[in-house]
């Protein structure tokens, strides 16, 4: 999904008056595939940013600093 959303894919979009890509098209956008370690660090930091806004919706700024801290000062982030 990421590698999708951040690349331009005008070319692989058909239509003119609603313009959209298709199964086809979009079987043909290149993905890159990391490594297994590199996926799983990039899967890491996701979550973690999906923690942070979570909590950050939830709590106020100071709860979330201190909870934040705790966590990563135990390496648990």
């Amino acid at each position: 999904m990421y590698s999708i959303n951040i690349r331009p894919i005008e070319a692989f979009v058909t239509g003119s008056a609603q313009p959209k890509p298709n199964q086809e098209m979009l079987n043909k956008i290149p993905v890159q595939i990391p490594d297994k370690n590199l996926l799983e660090k990039f899967i890491q930091a996701i979550r973690a940013n999906e923690m942070i806004n979570k909590i950050s919706r939830q709590c106020p700024a100071e709860t979330l600093f201190l909870s934040v801290s705790q966590k990563a000062f135990s390496d648990s982030l």
